[in-house]
């Protein structure tokens, strides 16, 4: 008897585990199918969509009036699709870029195959097979391996390359050590500044970071920098995240917003040994300060007030306050520009291992993070991948909403036949003209900082191999 029951015991149980297995692996095919650009093909009930077109055919994403000034409306056509054949999909995404998508009618695909904007907030799976079957409608939000930006330690060692080549030129980040390797070197240089902060080479969000003044404490591991002394506003300290976009590598363009955030830490700064573990005091990271009890919510994206604010609100502060944000802000230009080419070639080279249907395929949005100092020179600290450009909080809600809608605008997302549209491969005068469209369109807040007809001699000598279509863009441009 005993034996029967401890059988159908197992028995049951086998099927249990049988049945988990099958869920979990089916779970797992469907979600790396929807990868690869396949999948089974589940019915989806489509809904009439009303699209708004420009001129050139492309969608026309528009902000809420409610929060700025609305994009120019003339030459815009609406367009009332009926049919699943053209309709216009999403891929992916999450809460604040669904709620672009769906606020001008974009539906949400579950197969990355069938959506004309595919929107991850990090890489996903399968990647060289995601970006191998792009046609060349479908925009995709990722380049592949540009953590040689993004990384800290990366980004720090390409940037030293250049330095030694062009001392002069490459003098815009704060002196760093990696570690462990450069820990010699770190500790016979250790007094030539009061602080130093130490940060983790891949993790965000300010996780891991501390403040050092002692050779005895610095850390196996990580990225060790100058601790600038910072420039302050209402006795705190801050910083901007600025979001930089790059439309192509090849041919490469780059745009930085005119608007971001100013992050305050949420302590008044006090230059002294019995505070460097005050992380509110010391950190900006927006992540970080809302913990304290002194963060507070910005409702006005117009008037600079800690703890968070727009770079809009510290430029009409600044204007007043004698500080020179122009020349500020044209810095940072050219810092994003040196740091972006100091990692191009490897970037590049892992690129064309990609069959990419369109130069234009895939763009990606990055956070500039730079920081002043007492006497208001600028430094780049770092530039982030998948950037938190969320502020949650009205002033938030402006920027964020703005920098998406001109983002989609600018990359141009394009209506086209789902069904019957076969993979196609642009050839060199299509590629060519396709970014000398994107040229000529509506950029909102984005500012195209290369290449530009009088900065192109400036940047070209740090690109060792120009492309035949980087080139043939220079000579358009410089018409």
């Amino acid at each position: 008897m005993y034996r029967k029951s401890f059988v159908k015991i197992a028995k049951i149980t086998v099927f249990v585990r049988v049945v988990v297995a099958f869920v979990l692996g089916f779970g797992y095919y469907i979600y790396n199918y929807n990868d690869l650009c396949s999948g089974f093909p589940i019915k989806q009930k489509f809904q009439t969509q009303t699209i708004k077109l420009k001129s050139d055919g492309t969608v026309f994403f528009n902000y809420d009036p409610k929060l700025n000034k609305p994009i120019d409306e003339s030459n815009i056509e609406k367009i009332v699709i009926n049919s699943k054949k053209n309709g216009i999909y999403s891929f992916g995404g999450y809460g604040p870029i669904t709620k672009v998508f769906n606020s001008i009618g974009i539906q949400k695909s579950i197969f990355l195959k069938n959506a004309n904007v595919i929107y991850k907030y990090q890489y996903g799976k399968n990647l060289g097979n995601v970006l191998s079957s792009l046609n060349e409608y479908q925009r995709y939000n990722h380049f592949p391996y540009f953590g040689y930006l993004t990384n800290k330690g990366k980004l720090w060692k390409e940037y030293n390359k250049m330095r030694e080549l062009y001392p002069k030129e490459y003098n815009f980040m704060p002196e760093s050590y990696l570690l462990p390797e450069d820990k010699e070197s770190l500790v016979k240089n250790f007094n030539k500044h009061k602080l130093w902060i130490v940060k983790p080479q891949g993790l965000s969000r300010g996780r891991g970071i501390k403040i050092i003044n002692s050779v005895d404490d610095i850390p196996k591991c990580g990225i060790a920098s100058e601790y600038i002394i910072p420039h302050l506003i209402f006795g705190k300290k801050y910083d901007f995240r600025i979001p930089c976009l790059i439309t192509s590598v090849e041919p490469l363009k780059i745009y930085l917003y005119v608007d971001g955030m100013v992050r305050f830490a949420t302590h008044t700064f006090i230059d002294n040994e019995e505070f460097y573990e005050d992380s509110f005091m010391h950190l900006t990271n927006k992540c970080i300060n809302v913990k304290s009890k002194a963060w507070k919510s910005n409702d006005n994206p117009d008037v600079l007030q800690p703890s968070i604010s727009s770079l809009h609100s510290y430029k009409n502060f600044a204007l007043k306050n004698g500080i020179h944000y122009e020349e500020i802000i044209n810095n940072v230009k050219d810092y994003v520009v040196k740091a972006v080419l100091s990692n191009i070639d490897y970037v590049l080279k892992i690129y064309k291992e990609y069959n990419m249907s369109s130069s234009r395929n895939i763009y990606e949005i990055f956070g500039v993070d730079v920081i002043l100092s007492k006497d208001l020179r600028p430094y780049l600290l770092e530039i982030n991948l998948a950037p938190d450009l969320d502020f949650k909080c009205k002033c938030g809600d402006v920027i964020f909403d703005r920098v998406m809608c001109d983002t989609f605008n600018l990359v141009g997302i394009k209506p086209y036949d789902h069904k019957n549209t076969k993979r196609k491969i642009l050839n060199f005068e299509e590629r060519l003209q396709e970014n000398l469209d994107e040229l000529k369109r509506e950029r909102g807040g984005w500012e195209l900082i290369f290449p530009l007809r009088e900065n192109i001699d400036k940047y070209k000598k740090f690109i060792k191999d120009p492309s035949e279509l980087n080139l043939a863009l220079w000579k358009e441009i410089q018409k």
